[in-house]
């Protein structure tokens, strides 16, 4: 993971990504509990694009035998599992 991004920054930029998978929403207007996958804001076949996105941010790649359920279900839920240590990590 990059330390040098804060947890506010992170979640912005996942924000900005959703925003712009999405016709309805704008970057700052994606709540970070808004179920992103449930409302269909981004759809199942997104999820790869996600995952790249997620690898760039934190500058390593994902293990995809250790996400668990509900891991995209919002910004929230995204970034406690994949940029909060010893989640989801390769």
């Amino acid at each position: 993971m990059n330390v040098y991004m804060k947890e506010q920054e992170i979640k912005t930029k996942l924000s900005a990504w959703v925003a712009g998978q999405s016709s309805g929403y704008h970057a700052d207007s994606v709540p970070f509990d808004l179920r992103i996958i449930e409302q269909r804001i981004i759809t199942s076949v997104q999820i790869m694009e996600l995952i790249l996105f997620l690898e760039h941010l934190r500058g390593e790649p994902i293990n995809p035998m250790q996400i668990k359920p509900g891991a995209f279900s919002t910004i929230n839920s995204i970034y406690q599992h994949f940029f909060i240590e010893g989640q989801a990590y390769a």
